[in-house]
């Protein structure tokens, strides 16, 4: 009785993690579908410009850079849940379902080390554009920029110890201290965004001040059309954010919760890594359209 109880055990451990690998995979590969959408009207509006300024041009090339990088996530992913689906619940039956998941892990470790070294890429990426967007619209105003960006320093610099950490302990699923750390980067990305946030709602409640103030009431301006936006698309990124970090920092609970946890871990990282990818794309086109 407890030989069967062992195997069924085993059994709902592959079973689990095939679960959670395509949860994750169909995740990030609805929002991947989003984003050709997007590069695709990005480079529509791109090319109808008959004359465009360098500002425009660097931000069209970090659009495709990212499309490359969450191309090359997407191909990672599949790999990794393709190679999981065989090595975990199809290959070798002679094996028991317990060795047949510890193969599968130690096959994953490659594209495992692709995914999470882009995904890193992609949210400090996606920091730099938030940055950047705010400095350009508070161009009299940089030393507001000077908190946003040390938090940015301190992101990367906690990027490159959770590069070394990969490659030290590529295992997937066994490294607790890259756990940790990628935890850590998403907190400090949130704070990013809240603080960069904040300031831009600061400029754009004062614009709208000088404006009412100098004309009375007015339509709202081309710059407090875009300073909206930011705001919306902001708030609505750290809100992402938010339950990323309280997922990626839930401690694990009884056996049965920590099921629906492994799951909803496989989705919301997706979720947060694809949209950290395609945020600065989705800003640009809104923003022109």
């Amino acid at each position: 009785m407890g030989v069967i109880s062992r195997a069924a055990q085993d059994a709902s451990i592959a079973t689990h993690g095939a679960g959670y690998f395509f949860a994750k995979s169909v995740t990030f590969t609805l929002i991947y579908g989003i984003f050709v959408l997007l590069f695709m009207q990005s480079g529509i509006v791109f090319l109808k410009k008959k004359q465009s300024n360098h500002s425009q041009n660097w931000m069209f090339l970090i659009t495709a850079v990212t499309f490359v990088l969450a191309t090359i996530n997407e191909a990672a992913l599949i790999l990794e849940t393709s190679v999981y689906l065989e090595s975990a619940l199809v290959q070798d039956n002679t094996s028991s379902p317990i060795d047949n998941y510890n193969t599968a892990l130690k096959l994953m470790i490659k594209p495992n080390i692709v995914f999470e070294s882009v995904s890193i890429f992609q949210v400090i990426i996606s920091d730099c554009i938030i940055i950047w967007r705010a400095s350009v619209l508070l161009q009299r105003q940089r030393l507001l920029i000077i908190l946003p960006s040390f938090l940015l320093l301190c992101s990367a610099a906690l990027d490159t110890l959770f590069l070394w950490n990969l490659s030290k302990y590529p295992e997937v699923g066994l490294n607790k201290l890259g756990d940790i750390l990628s935890s850590a980067i998403v907190a400090i990305s949130l704070a990013t965004n809240v603080v960069t946030t904040t300031i831009v709602l600061i400029r754009f409640r004062t614009h709208k001040k000088e404006m009412t103030s100098a004309l009375g009431a007015h339509r709202a301006t081309q710059v407090e059309t875009v300073l909206a936006l930011l705001i919306e698309s902001g708030v609505l990124f750290g809100l992402l954010q938010s339950v990323a970090v309280l997922v990626f920092y839930l401690p694990p609970g009884e056996p049965e919760s920590d099921t629906t946890r492994m799951y909803a871990y496989g989705a919301i990282s997706a979720i947060y890594f694809g949209i950290s990818a395609i945020y600065p794309t989705a800003v640009i086109v809104f923003e022109r359209t």
